[in-house]
């Protein structure tokens, strides 16, 4: 909202709070100061242009992917009338981008989405952001618990980041609820173990597997494209596989 700017604490002393969360990002200096950049983590290559749209009213419950040559153009459904649109470039395309206005790039955009939405307006700016994998080795020390883009930075290819971050946020509600109707102290060691340990091994698993997805699409070789086609045309046709993988997207794994 533009109403929180940043906060500063006066004292580092942990022990005057039960328990610090910090949601400041992966690239925060906070977290890498705490945490000695503890993390695996490499660059794509690529930039992610991002921004929103308001369009025609549509049955708007599909997350689509439209795949182009070295480029993946992503539309996450908001509402209705209203869609984010998540466009990966590789950097070396994405300088000759930089060259053009940000009009030539909405143009662009209603190229590539006009089969999908109608009548489409651009409601924000346009954001750059470089792409990378990031696996955080460690979750929380000292009643100090990282959360959201802090923990695990994944290619939006699959559109699993948010949901990761949801999945998160629900076990550790779960988990701090009923540790406070028990009387518990929400920032002790046990505690936060028990919130890394039940959420570290879902995410592990997702990152890479999102990883290898995103290089399953980077095939240069006509060969292996066409393998990979054919798997997907395969499974397309088979709704027992497509229902899991659904509820794997939505729900998660159960561990």
């Amino acid at each position: 909202s533009g109403l929180l700017k940043s906060v500063k604490f006066k004292s580092k002393d942990n022990s005057k709070y039960n328990l610090i969360i910090i949601c400041t990002g992966s690239n925060s200096h906070l977290v890498k100061t705490l945490f000695n950049d503890q993390s695996f983590e490499y660059s794509y290559g690529e930039v992610s242009i991002t921004t929103a749209v308001k369009h025609s009213f549509i049955k708007n419950n599909v997350a689509r992917q439209i795949f182009l040559n070295n480029e993946i153009l992503a539309l996450l459904p908001i509402s209705n009338t209203k869609t984010s649109i998540v466009w990966s470039v590789k950097k070396d395309i994405m300088n000759k981008y930089k060259n053009k206005n940000n009009l030539f790039l909405k143009k662009r955009i209603k190229f590539y989405t006009k089969y999908f939405l109608k009548k489409v307006k651009f409601v924000t700016g346009i954001e750059y952001k470089n792409l990378n994998l990031l696996i955080r080795k460690k979750y929380y020390q000292d009643r100090v618990l990282l959360f959201g883009d802090a923990l695990h930075v994944v290619h939006p290819l699959a559109g699993q980041g948010f949901n990761m971050v949801l999945r998160d946020l629900a076990s550790l509600e779960r988990i701090l609820k009923n540790k406070i109707n028990l009387g518990l102290d929400i920032g002790g060691s046990e505690i936060l173990s028990e919130v890394s340990n039940e959420t570290q091994p879902r995410n592990f698993i997702y990152s890479l597997g999102i990883d290898f997805l995103k290089n399953c699409f980077s095939f240069q070789q006509k060969s292996l494209k066409d393998f990979r086609n054919k798997i997907i045309t395969t499974l397309n046709k088979n709704n027992f596989v497509k229902d899991i993988l659904f509820n794997l997207a939505d729900k998660g794994f159960k561990f």
